[in-house]
């Protein structure tokens, strides 16, 4: 898929995603934060040719901090933005399930095995395609240092894709944040 093809569906997704936001008064998880999460994700699943899957992934990037209500501990909202994307209509001919499996895991803490969160964790849920949760996990995590509690890095251990490790706290990386000082 090239870019000129893909922009007009990511604009359009964009511009639906908006009609979502719950508060529109976010600092950390708006403006800018959700296109990098979509640009890092586009990087990955070319990387990684996840590129069948490139629509699911810029839906999840677009919804995944639409429903939250404020910047900090937000358990739910990727549960509510699992219910956004299920319940769109546009979507029905999208891999749904793999969709709102990655939205609303992309925030835990804990995978079910107990170990990091990362998408590796989460091998054997059925009738999902872990390829759209890496994407928007790893895309997500990248995009962490933009917090100051994460002092301008990002732990490669909560990465599940090669592309992202990679490419974590790089000088190309870490230019997207110029104006935070890092």
């Amino acid at each position: 898929m090239s870019l000129p093809e893909l922009f007009p569906f990511e604009l359009s997704i964009a511009r639906l995603s908006e009609s979502h936001i719950l508060n529109p008064n976010l600092v950390d998880h708006l403006d800018g934060h959700i296109p990098r999460v979509a640009v890092y994700a586009k990087n990955i699943a070319e990387a990684e040719e996840f590129d069948d899957k490139i629509y699911e992934i810029l839906i999840t990037c677009y919804y995944h901090d639409r429903p939250r209500i404020h910047d900090g501990d937000d358990q739910e909202h990727g549960k509510q933005a699992a219910l956004l994307i299920s319940r769109e209509p546009i979507f029905r001919c999208f891999d749904v399930p793999s969709m709102t499996f990655a939205v609303e895991h992309h925030a835990d803490r804990v995978a079910p095995n107990g170990k990091y969160p990362i998408v590796q964790n989460y091998i054997g849920q059925k009738g999902i395609d872990l390829h759209v949760a890496a994407a928007l996990w790893d895309a997500d995590r990248l995009d962490l240092i933009r917090i100051p509690f994460f002092k301008g890095r990002v732990d490669p251990n909560y990465l599940s894709t090669e592309y992202a490790k990679s490419f974590a706290n790089t000088k190309k990386h870490l230019s997207n944040y110029k104006c935070l000082n890092l």
